[in-house]
């Protein structure tokens, strides 16, 4: 005969109860969290976009230098979006630059190229309210181009500064320094968002 008494077993699951009231707190809790993050990921995509600019404008010196024809650098002001391709011909008959077309580039560079997002480019204008009322960069085509940003086949490009702004009011500064072709990347900066 067995005299042993049946101890009761453990249970090892939670009620449905249980685990509602852990997911709530959770999400209470990043929700208090989130505006805390947001900073931080925006100076990340801002820092991010700023070393990628820098990676093409190296990039654009080096195929100038490789293939001995000129590269150019445009961005479209209060958008993402930027080219790079061959020097535009001058028309000998106007005088004027011909426009880029997809038969002056390489495949893989053919048409615009886009920044990170929430990261844009400033104009010089711009600058003074950093792009305010802007929810989305417009679409490509839609605005007019910068100056171009020449890269000689000797390894010199033209002087230049192109500012990128992520709302509100976060900026930095790439840098390109003509003699040398060499880009750094500025510290971000925190501005003012004007009214």
């Amino acid at each position: 005969m067995d005299t042993k008494k049946h101890a009761p077993q453990d249970r090892r699951g939670h009620t449905l109860l249980e685990m509602l009231v852990v997911v709530g707190v959770l999400t209470t809790v990043a929700a208090l969290c989130w505006p805390a993050m947001r900073g931080p990921l925006k100076k990340s995509r801002l820092r991010e976009a700023g070393k990628q600019l820098r990676s093409e404008l190296t990039h654009a010196r080096l195929k100038a230098i490789e293939s001995g024809t000129s590269q150019c650098f445009q961005y479209q002001p209060g958008t993402a979006y930027f080219r790079i391709a061959p020097t535009p011909l001058t028309d000998p008959e106007t005088s004027q630059e011909t426009a880029f077309s997809a038969s002056d580039t390489d495949t893989d560079e053919a048409g615009p190229r886009i920044l990170s997002e929430e990261v844009y480019f400033c104009g010089a204008e711009e600058m003074a309210s950093l792009l305010p009322d802007m929810d989305e960069p417009a679409l490509e085509g839609e605005g007019e181009w910068s100056e171009p940003i020449l890269f000689y086949p000797n390894g010199r490009t033209t002087d230049a500064r192109i500012r990128l702004a992520s709302e509100p009011d976060l900026r930095l500064e790439v840098s390109l320094r003509g003699l040398t072709g060499i880009a750094t990347v500025s510290p971000i900066e925190h501005i003012e968002a004007l009214p």
